[in-house]
């Protein structure tokens, strides 16, 4: 027997023949017996609470409502108007966001270019197959040289 055995006789919640059962080792174990005391004591001295004043017939009429709001589904109309607004207004950011965003990804990026010393421009693609060294190498050149420049800067030269 453990307390929540015990905790369940309070309850009357042991059938008959646990209940003696547990009477009986009550009787045998001083240490149990000590405990269901305890126990007995804390459950009498908690207050019961008050029976609510609901009219009659109150959670019926609630079930029933539930069960009609459940077998007629969501509904726009049902929906109060900060609800309808809220639900455009969480629509219109989001189609905004999406536009925008698939705008700026669409737009071509500028290509690099490098001016060389000879006053000519030309695309890092071909900068870097000019030259008779790796790519890697002329590329690695250029930087130290500060050569690249976006296509914007150039055009303004």
């Amino acid at each position: 027997m453990s307390e929540r055995d015990l905790l369940r006789e309070l309850h009357g919640e042991l059938s008959v023949e646990e209940s003696s059962a547990l009477r009986r080792r009550l009787a045998a174990d001083p240490e149990l017996s000590a405990l269901e005391r305890r126990l007995r004591g804390a459950w009498e001295a908690l207050e019961p609470p008050r029976d609510p004043d609901v009219p009659p017939g109150f959670s019926a009429r609630v079930l029933a409502r539930l069960g009609e709001d459940r077998d007629r589904g969501m509904s726009w109309v049902l929906l109060p108007a900060w609800g309808k607004l809220a639900s455009a207004a969480a629509l219109a950011v989001g189609l905004v966001t999406g536009i925008l965003t698939g705008v700026r990804e669409l737009a071509p990026a500028p290509r690099l270019t490098v001016q060389q010393p000879s006053a000519e421009v030309a695309t890092i693609e071909e900068y870097l197959t000019t030259s008779g060294a790796s790519p890697a190498e002329n590329y690695l050149a250029a930087l130290e040289r500060e050569d690249f420049a976006t296509g914007d800067a150039t055009e303004a030269r």
